[in-house]
C-alpha cells in the first residue's frame, strides 16, 4: 500500500517546450541560393525531422497510452505554432511518440486544433486525408493564427507598442557601445571577408555592416553547418563574436523591458498556469527559439542560446523542477533554485501574465 501511494503522489508529470527542429536559413545569401539550398528558405529539413522523431521517442515513459499501446488523446494537452517548421516537426514528434496510432492523432490535431488556423482548405483536406508517410508532400504553410502572442508576442507586429521600445532600446548608451564593439576588430575582420564571399558579386563596405546582417549571417551559418554544409565556415572567435551580437538582440533588445516581458510571456505561461494544475502527464508547447530565449530572460541568469530542438522541460512530480536538454536548471522560480512547489512556481509565473495586454500592446480589445 505504502508503495502504490507513493507512485501516486510523485507520478511524473512534463510540461514539453520546444524549438522547432533544424529548418533552412532565413534569408538566403548568393552562394545559398546557387551552390548550397534548393528548398525555400525557412522550411523544416530531413535533419530537423529526425531531430524531432528523437524527440518523440524520449517521453514514451509518461502514462498516456491505452492497454494496446495507443496513444490516449485527451492525455496530451496542445499548443503549437502555426509556421511549416513547427507543423512539420509536430509530425515528427507523434509520429515516434505514438507509433500505433499516429496518424489518428495527427487526423485529430489538425481537425480539432489546426483548423481554426487554416488559411488553405484544400491544403487542410490534403492532411485531413494523409496517412502521413511522407510528410514533406504535404503543405504546411497556409495556417496562421491572428494577434499571436502566445507564439509571436515578441514581434512589433504582433505588440506596436514594441517598436518604440526596441528603438530606445538601439539608441542607447549600452548597445551603442557593444554594438561598436563587435563591428571592429579582428573577429569582426573575420567575419567580414566571410560575408563578403557569400556575396560575391556585391563590393561590400565593413563600415556599412550592422548588428541585424551579422544576425543574418549567424543564422545563415546555423543553418549551414547543421546540415553539414562547409560554409561559411567561421573560427570560434568568430562563431563567439556572432552569438555575442545575437544575445545582444535577443536579450537587450527584445527581453529586458516590463512590456517585453509581458508581450512574450503573458500567454505562453497563463497556459503553463493552466497545465500546472491539470491532470494531463504530457503538455507540449511546440514553438520557436524566441520563445525559449524569452523564458531564459526570466527564468535564469545566463543568457542561453536556443538550437534546434532544444527541449525544455517543466517536471511536476511532488515538486517541480526545470530541465534544458535534460539537464536540471537552476532557475529564479524559487529561493532553491530547484524542487519548487506547485504553487511558487504559479506565482512566478504569475508576475509575467496579464489581463490587459491588448491595452498595453496598443491594440483594439477583443
Amino acid at each position: 500500500m505504502f508503495l502504490l501511494i507513493l507512485s501516486i503522489v510523485c507520478a511524473e508529470r512534463v510540461i514539453l517546450i520546444t524549438r522547432h527542429g533544424h529548418r533552412s536559413p532565413k534569408t538566403f545569401t548568393e552562394v545559398d541560393e546557387k551552390y548550397i539550398w534548393t528548398i525555400p528558405a525557412e522550411t523544416l529539413t530531413h535533419t530537423g525531422f529526425n531531430q524531432f522523431l528523437n524527440v518523440g521517442s524520449k517521453y514514451k515513459f509518461l502514462p498516456i497510452y491505452d492497454a494496446s499501446g495507443n496513444c490516449i488523446y485527451e492525455k496530451i494537452g496542445f499548443q503549437g505554432g502555426t509556421t511549416q517548421r513547427v507543423l512539420m516537426s509536430n509530425v515528427a514528434f507523434f509520429t515516434n511518440l505514438c507509433p500505433k496510432n499516429y496518424v489518428s492523432m495527427l487526423h485529430k490535431l489538425f481537425q480539432e486544433y489546426y483548423t481554426q488556423f487554416s488559411t488553405k482548405q484544400s491544403s487542410l483536406d490534403e492532411i485531413l486525408k494523409s496517412d502521413f508517410k511522407d510528410p514533406f508532400q504535404l503543405n504546411f504553410k497556409h495556417f496562421s493564427r491572428d494577434n499571436d502572442f502566445l507564439f509571436h508576442g515578441h514581434n512589433t507586429d504582433t505588440c506596436p507598442n514594441l517598436k518604440a521600445i526596441k528603438k530606445a532600446q538601439r539608441n542607447s548608451f549600452y548597445y551603442q557601445v557593444t554594438s561598436s564593439k563587435l563591428l571592429t576588430g579582428t573577429a569582426f575582420d573575420e567575419v567580414f571577408k566571410l560575408y563578403q564571399a557569400a556575396y560575391p558579386s556585391k563590393k561590400l563596405d565593413p563600415k556599412a555592416i550592422t548588428i541585424d546582417d551579422l544576425n543574418e549571417f549567424y543564422d545563415d551559418y546555423l543553418s549551414n553547418s547543421g546540415e553539414g554544409y562547409s560554409f561559411p565556415d567561421p573560427s570560434p572567435a568568430a562563431v563567439k563574436l556572432l552569438e555575442d551580437a545575437y544575445r545582444l538582440e535577443k536579450f537587450y533588445v527584445d527581453n529586458t523591458q516590463v512590456l517585453s516581458h509581458y508581450s512574450s510571456l503573458s500567454e505562453p505561461f497563463r497556459w503553463f498556469i493552466q497545465q500546472l494544475q491539470s491532470k494531463e502527464p504530457l503538455s507540449f508547447y511546440s514553438g520557436h527559439g524566441s520563445n525559449q530565449e524569452a523564458m531564459f530572460a526570466v527564468l535564469i541568469e545566463d543568457q542561453l542560446l536556443a538550437p534546434y530542438a532544444t527541449r525544455l522541460e517543466i517536471v511536476i512530480t511532488d515538486v517541480v523542477n526545470f530541465k534544458l536538454n535534460d539537464q536540471l536548471l537552476k532557475t529564479k522560480v524559487c529561493s532553491k533554485g530547484e524542487n519548487c512547489t506547485i504553487q511558487e512556481t504559479i506565482n512566478f509565473l504569475s508576475k509575467y501574465v496579464v489581463s490587459d495586454l491588448y491595452q498595453q500592446c496598443g491594440l483594439k480589445t477583443e
